[in-house]
């Protein structure tokens, strides 16, 4: 790698990782999961922040005023590259760069260096390490169970995308950035569209909206905050008990205005009687709100009794800008 790449790379991790140490995030994250709000920094930070349409830009650090600068993403993209812009753009100003203004060319994954300006690599090191550390890949993946050869799977890291709130093509490149996959692999990975990983999930279910992801809730979703949004899928695969007579309650779900699509049982393992078997929930998100949806697994019949288990599926309020620069919450 070339000297003045390499330095712009350590220079732009290390003040993400400054300010992730200034305002306690990996504490914060790692008690309750989530993914890094880069925009409640930018405010702590006390540093204007603007959604506008912005012509042939994504993004912009610029001066308001002496001593001064405020940052511009546009509406015209989704959360993940306003996300990642956010960050980028908050690059810039830690870093006490001149004023930049960004377009797609200037703001790209990480790995993706060469023939650009030390400052732009800089501010895109700082946003991939400060949406995506290394701790917090573990962390998730910790809570999932997955492994390192899980991080080959497209299926894996399209869920990992979602749970960090960036997309699935910085994820790749993220990966290999921390040494978790060679970048052979994250090439590989890359090649895979989003949409091939969504039809593997839901099979014959079709999305009303293509743009819209597909969540697997699992286990290790428990009292996470997701960032879902409102066209999304999920799809929960729960062990359950029910040769024992316990089955997963989820009227809390239908009570929560989620839109259930199919409900199916299958056998753990095959040609098993009586043992766990696999249930199978895929509904729609509702449209608007955050919701906490609490669902048991419990007997039907033994209503006072505890649960034998539970997921509190929590989804978390974002800003996305509307194409008109007004906020708007969605989960």
């Amino acid at each position: 790698m070339i000297p003045a790449v390499r330095d712009a790379i350590l220079n732009g991790t290390r003040a993400a990782t400054e300010v992730h140490r200034a305002f306690r995030i990996r504490e914060e994250i790692e008690a309750a999961g989530g993914a890094v709000d880069i925009f409640g920094t930018i405010d702590e930070l006390g540093i204007p922040l603007f959604f506008t349409p912005l012509d042939k830009l994504v993004g912009a650090c610029v001066k308001l005023s002496p001593g001064r600068v405020g940052i511009l993403v546009t509406t015209e993209r989704d959360l993940h590259m306003q996300r990642f812009t956010g960050a980028h753009e908050l690059g810039h100003f830690v870093r006490e760069h001149k004023g930049s203004l960004d377009n797609e060319d200037n703001i790209r994954p990480a790995g993706q260096a060469q023939g650009r300006e030390p400052q732009e690599i800089e501010a895109d090191a700082f946003a991939s390490e400060f949406l995506m550390p290394k701790w917090l890949c573990r962390d998730v993946a910790r809570r999932h169970g997955w492994g390192r050869e899980d991080l080959k799977d497209p299926l894996v890291v399209y869920q990992l995308s979602l749970r960090l709130a960036i997309s699935y093509s910085a994820t790749c490149w993220g990966l290999a950035a921390h040494g978790l996959i060679g970048p052979d692999i994250a090439r590989t990975l890359e090649a895979v569209q989003p949409k091939t990983t969504k039809r593997r999930l839901l099979g014959e279910v079709t999305l009303a909206d293509p743009w819209a992801d597909v969540w697997l809730i699992e286990q290790g979703d428990h009292r996470v905050s997701l960032a879902l949004g409102p066209a999304d899928v999920v799809v929960l695969t729960l062990e359950e008990h029910a040769g024992a007579g316990y089955l997963w309650d989820h009227a809390a779900l239908e009570r929560a205005g989620f839109g259930i699509i199919r409900d199916e049982r299958a056998p753990k393992r095959r040609g098993t009687v009586g043992g766990p078997v696999c249930r199978r929930l895929v509904a729609r998100v509702p449209s608007r709100g955050r919701h906490e949806v609490l669902l048991t697994e419990r007997r039907p019949w033994a209503r006072e009794a505890p649960p034998i288990r539970e997921l509190d599926l929590q989804t978390a309020g974002e800003f996305r800008r509307n194409h008109n620069g007004t906020a708007e919450v969605h989960h």
